[in-house]
């Protein structure tokens, strides 16, 4: 996808977002529940985004978003 992009200079937008103090709700709920805040995160993530957004979780509590076709004011409204 990257390369499609750098090839046809459409816009694409990336960021991360680190999910801060995500120890502590395993620490103190345990993993299954941390699990399913991490699955839920990544349901809300992809609800707010559109069909050709690419959301994946990227370790840990990071999660990768791809916004492909987006200026600025787009990346920022997500």
């Amino acid at each position: 996808m990257l390369s499609q992009f750098a090839r046809t200079k459409n816009a694409l937008s990336m960021f991360m977002i680190d999910m801060d103090f995500f120890k502590r709700i395993n620490d103190r709920y345990g993993h299954s529940k941390g699990d399913k805040v991490l699955i839920d995160f990544g349901r809300l993530l992809t609800e707010c985004g559109r069909k050709s957004d690419l959301i994946s979780r990227f370790g840990e509590e990071k999660f990768l978003i791809l916004l492909p076709y987006s200026n600025l004011e787009k990346t920022m409204a997500f």
